[in-house]
């Protein structure tokens, strides 16, 4: 009886919502709609956008946007739904899926295993005891397509998976035809018996079943969360206007690749709001730990709607992948063999550039896996009519077999393994001028347990480093990548003897400094902390360059590449106060001040008053700044800055940048502030840019609102921090202006002066520590052409110029 109770309610609560509908409104309006809290459900090339809304205030937009037109009606959402016969292909409900999935796998028992990766939201509830979720007890299915499917084998493995999204069940029907497509011509075709006998094909058909449900049992075609009860009513809430409701998390914004609220908003009534943290849900969860525990080499989720072929980063303006090249191309190849209902091919292009937002599921895949994940929009609209599914699944499995062809070639893949035991390496794979690029992707690693790997790549030839902790690094390894075959390189590590390491840390006046947390960042990073006498010894250090990390209050940040020699290795650092400091007590004295910049009252970190993007009687337009009136001297690259911020934007598209530059043209965008904060230090080693002179400015960008802003307290210029490594003896190298190169950032040539050097070579290492080149050095110059030591061009990145002892960091911009 409760569960008909349950259901009778529900159902009630559908017919009383209100009716939705999709309009299309030219113009760029994207952010007046993003803010308002609007449910955007395509931002389309040529700048309009589709948004949901209620139908009773289509008479309001209409006269707003005389050129505005309807999409998609309830009606016809419900309509286009309907026809769910087999004989005309439509849409599956949960039950018609789960028996298919069965059914497959009875039939097909020797290529196709059936699993469950989790439970949904409604099912735990009920599994908890909450039995007014009884309809809601959905397991997270996936169904693996292989030669030996219960086993876990050396293959690459490759994902698709749909339905993140309720009102997006297009996205199940495209999963579940390329499954039955391979199931049933394994047999006949020779090359779909090949992807089987040597992938691990992953079906993921629905993520998101709770929010299946209800657009298949019609309560709400617009649903697009999970079931989330944020009110604990232990009911569904349907919404009260365009397609907002408070149950529910969006899925696609609830990963932990730089989990926001940009266009992932706080608000739980928004259609795409994040959760309350990453991986909150426990869908996202299930997925989180699929590709963790099977490292995919590539996959594709799937959407509607908008006919288009997605890559990532999607998180922020401008992010790029190292991979970038490779999927451009693989993207534009699947978008030409995919055509829309009007006969016109897919488009493709990087996620940001259709909109910036937080949380999705390929930035995680690629951002922590280096899975070469790409997101594809499909069709028209959110649920196309019936008749159209089997079209449209038809046109894509043309790009999923495309898709699936392209990881047999132009790819290198070997094995690394220890060179005595033969044990698989969890190795890193770096290969030059690829992963010194993109925006801060991990490295990628071999599978531990098999020691295997897979690098996608366009035709060329190249270099790669493989790398271990314990092991001696293998440099420079050359080879060449056909666009028809595929390029195996076996490797097998040796052990080194490790290097014993003793920092020593001392004051101004040389007096030890104790308790001072030091990092060491290479492939993993790891905390010591100095002693009474200022030392920390470490044993077994890896022979390498390694990044050295010391933010000890009062004294700034060091934040320098160093080198652990072989044998015994020192180092002697020397921590500086600061020498100057601003509390914004007197003013904004030393600061230019522009638009809503200023000094304020309204909150601080110590004292009354604090610089403030939100000054009393502000006008928030855009592009005002707060600019530190006297350049610092770098003139001895030693200058570090500190301080304290806090933020209360109320809106994902409002931010604030700390910046800085040489010329007060090129400005280089250190930190951005666009989420509510508590006062928060942030420390900058300046050091690596060798400027002579060096502006800096907060600088705020607002799109929309009149809330908002950043404070900003104590700000500390720390200079002549040295880090200095001592000779056999333990003498003092004195610190002198030994080694300079400009400009920096660069983009053609890199001018290197060294003084007082003995040595005639100046060396060139990217940011893993690698030797990239070896410039000799005249008459104390030499000039770096950004050309590697084989002769290719060097990537966008941080590189490393060293002489004898001192070193320098650098950045090329081309």
């Amino acid at each position: 009886m409760k569960r008909l109770l349950l259901s009778i309610v529900v159902l009630s609560i559908g017919l009383l919502s209100a009716v939705n509908i999709l309009v299309n409104i030219p113009g760029d309006n994207k952010a007046d709609y993003v803010n308002a809290g609007r449910d955007i459900a395509c931002f389309k090339p040529d700048g309009s956008i589709d948004i949901v809304i209620d139908e009773t205030e289509l008479t309001d937009f209409k006269a707003q946007y005389p050129q505005m037109s309807v999409v998609t009606t309830d009606e016809e959402l419900r309509n286009n739904f309907r026809k769910k016969t087999r004989d005309l292909p439509g849409y599956r409900d949960y039950g018609m899926l789960t028996q298919e999935l069965y059914n497959l796998q009875l039939a097909h028992a020797n290529i196709c295993m059936l699993t469950s990766i989790g439970e949904s939201w409604g099912k735990i509830q009920f599994d908890l005891g909450n039995f007014d979720y009884y309809d809601y007890q959905h397991d997270l299915y996936a169904i693996k397509v292989s030669d030996n499917p219960g086993i876990e084998e050396d293959e690459p493995v490759i994902y698709f998976v749909g339905e993140h999204h309720a009102r997006e069940p297009i996205s199940l029907e495209v999963v579940m035809n390329l499954l039955n497509h391979l199931l049933e011509n394994y047999y006949t075709d020779p090359q779909i018996q090949d992807y089987v006998d040597n992938y691990q094909i992953w079906f993921i058909p629905l993520l998101n079943p709770d929010g299946h449900k209800i657009v298949t049992d019609e309560g709400d075609m617009w649903w697009r969360k999970n079931i989330r009860d944020h009110n604990y009513n232990n009911e569904v809430d349907f919404p009260s206007s365009y397609g907002n409701t408070f149950d529910g998390v969006d899925l696609n914004r609830n990963y932990g690749w730089h989990w926001g609220n940009h266009n992932a908003p706080d608000d739980m009534n928004d259609a795409t709001y994040h959760g309350t943290g990453p991986f909150s849900e426990p869908e996202t969860q299930a997925f989180r730990d699929f590709l963790e525990e099977h490292k995919p080499v590539a996959g594709l989720s799937y959407h509607s709607y908008g006919n288009y072929v997605l890559f990532p980063f999607g998180y922020g303006w401008n992010a790029e992948t190292a991979d970038r090249e490779v999927m451009v191309n693989l993207a534009d190849e699947m978008a030409q063999r995919i055509h829309r209902v009007n006969g016109l091919p897919y488009q493709s292009f990087v996620e940001w550039q259709l909109y910036p937002c937080m949380g999705g599921t390929d930035d995680y895949a690629y951002g922590m896996h280096r899975t070469i994940a790409f997101t594809i929009e499909l069709a028209d609209t959110f649920i196309p009519d019936a008749s159209l599914v089997q079209g449209i699944c038809d046109e894509n499995l043309n790009g999923q077999l495309h898709f699936l062809d392209r990881f047999e070639k132009s790819i290198l893949k070997g094995h690394v393994t220890d060179s005595v035991s033969g044990e698989p390496i969890g190795a890193t794979i770096f290969i030059d001028g690829i992963d010194n690029l993109g925006s801060g992707q991990t490295d990628y690693m071999c599978n531990p347990q098999w020691g295997s790997y897979y690098r996608t790549l366009q035709p060329g030839d190249y270099t790669f480093e493989v790398s271990a902790n314990g092991y001696i690094t293998q440099r420079d390894i050359p080879f060449t990548i056909t666009d028809s075959t595929e390029t195996v390189i076996d490797i097998q590590l040796e052990l080194h003897e490790n290097s014993t390491l003793t920092i020593e840390v001392v004051d101004d006046n040389n007096e030890p400094m104790p308790e001072t947390a030091i990092q060491l960042v290479s492939l993993v990073t790891e905390t010591y902390t100095t002693a009474e006498n200022g030392t920390v010894t470490i044993l077994d250090v890896p022979v390498g360059m390694y990044n050295v990390r010391i933010d000890c209050p009062g004294y700034g940040l060091i934040d320098k590449m160093l080198e652990v020699g072989a044998g015994d290795t020192f180092w002697h650092v020397n921590l500086y106060p600061h020498s100057l400091i601003f509390d914004f007590e007197i003013d904004s004295n030393g600061w230019n001040c522009s638009g809503a910049w200023g000094t304020t009252n309204d909150n601080s970190l110590n004292g009354v008053q604090s610089l403030s993007s939100k000054y009393p009687g502000y006008s928030m337009s855009t592009g005002s700044y707060a600019k530190l009136i006297q350049p610092l001297d770098n003139s001895e690259g030693d200058v570090s800055i500190e301080f304290f911020l806090t933020s209360d934007y109320q809106h994902g598209d409002n931010n604030s940048y700390f910046q800085i530059s040489e010329d007060q043209t090129t400005w280089i965008t250190l930190e951005s502030f666009r989420e509510n904060s508590d006062w928060t230090k942030y420390s900058y080693d300046l050091s690596q840019y060798n400027w002579e002179t060096m502006y800096i400015r907060f600088f705020q960008y607002m799109e929309t609102g009149t809330s908002g802003g950043v404070y900003v307290d104590d700000f500390a210029i720390y200079q002549n921090q040295v880090t200095v490594p001592n000779d056999e003896n333990n003498q003092q190298i004195p610190v002198v202006k030994s080694l300079v190169a400009y400009p920096n950032p660069f983009s053609n040539e890199l001018i290197i002066e060294t003084k007082g050097l003995s040595d005639e070579k100046v060396q060139i290492y990217n940011i893993k520590g690698q030797l990239v080149n070896e410039i000799e050095s005249s008459k104390g110059k030499a000039v770096w052409n950004t050309k590697l030591d084989n002769g290719q061009a060097a990537g966008n990145g941080i590189y490393f110029i060293k002489c004898g002892n001192i070193k320098q960091k650098t950045l090329l911009l081309k």
